[in-house]
This record gives C-alpha cells, sequence and structure tokens, in this order.
C-alpha cells in the first residue's frame, strides 16, 4: 500500500506539472557540410579552411550579441516580455538555440512557447547559415581563381624566356 501511494502521489505531480508548465516547442533543421570542391594538392598556397573551422566561426558570428538582438527584435520572439533588458534577450537566445555537429552533418534546434517561432527563428538562423556559407566559399574560390590567374601569369613568362632562348639557340646555330 506504501507503494501504490507513492506512485499515486508521483502521477499527481506530474499531471499537475504538466497542465502547469507553459507548452514548449523545438523546431529543428538538419545541415549536410560538404567539403570543399577544390582539392587541398591543386592548390596548396590559397587559403582553406576546414569544414569544422568554418561551422565555428559562423556559429560565433551567429551568436554574437548584435546578431541575437537584432534576430529577436526582427522576428519579435520577445514581445510578449516588453521588460527584459538586452542582457537577458541574449543569455536567453543563447540558451535556447542549439547547434549540435556530428560527423557530416550539423543539427539546428531553437525552443519557444509557440510552435510558429520556433521555425520562424530556426529558419533564421539557418538562412544565415547557408549565407554566410556562400559568402566564405565565394571569397575562398575567388582566392583560388587568383592564384591560379596568377600562375598562368609565371607560366606565361616562364615559357616566353624559354622561348626567346630556344630562339637564340636556333639563329646562333642556323648554320
Amino acid at each position: 500500500h506504501y507503494f501504490a501511494i507513492i506512485a499515486v502521489a508521483i502521477s499527481a505531480i506530474g499531471i499537475t506539472l504538466a497542465y502547469i508548465l507553459p507548452p514548449s516547442y523545438e523546431a529543428q533543421a538538419t545541415l549536410l557540410v560538404e567539403s570543399p570542391q577544390i582539392p587541398g594538392e591543386l592548390a596548396a598556397s590559397t587559403v582553406s579552411a576546414k569544414v569544422t573551422e568554418t561551422l565555428r566561426i559562423v556559429q560565433q558570428q551567429l551568436s554574437t550579441r548584435a546578431n541575437l538582438l537584432d534576430m529577436a527584435r526582427r522576428l519579435n520572439v520577445y514581445k510578449n516580455m516588453p521588460g527584459m533588458t538586452p542582457d537577458q534577450i541574449v543569455t536567453d537566445m543563447r540558451n535556447r538555440i542549439l547547434v549540435k555537429r556530428s560527423g557530416s552533418f550539423v543539427t539546428i534546434s531553437f525552443s519557444a512557447a509557440s510552435a510558429q517561432m520556433s521555425a520562424e527563428v530556426t529558419n533564421d538562423i539557418v538562412t544565415q547559415i547557408l549565407q554566410a556559407s556562400v559568402a566564405m566559399r565565394s571569397q575562398a574560390s575567388g582566392q583560388t581563381l587568383e592564384f591560379f590567374d596568377q600562375e598562368v601569369a609565371r607560366l606565361n613568362e616562364d615559357m616566353a624566356r624559354q622561348s626567346q632562348k630556344i630562339l637564340e639557340f636556333k639563329m646562333a646555330n642556323k648554320d
């Protein structure tokens, strides 16, 4: 009978908490992380960051105070809590955003009181990550193109010098 009393008490507490606590929704997005398409041995002198380093950079950029405050303002995350200070908003946003890396996948999630808010913030974070990734990849490919242009120019000069030496040799030994 002691077991039954304890089980009923714990069940009553659990049911009461389930009705009292506000609902919490979490939206998740999973991204596939791909390595750069230009092999490192082909353009060894260009700057190349590893995928994990790139993700860490993007994650740090997204979790800056200015970015979190801008996102909270743009998406009206705290419209029901007007008295929150910027420090409280930043701390709460950092606690509610979760970025997990596992192998080639990155999972982004955000917890909110409504499913729509959770989805909007998660989608915004994913959009920012994709935009940052495109910008970093464009910059890296631009640097690689610049490297190849310099190599082509250098090799053209070398070829012109060698052609000049061959021509001089032919002229000196034409007889």
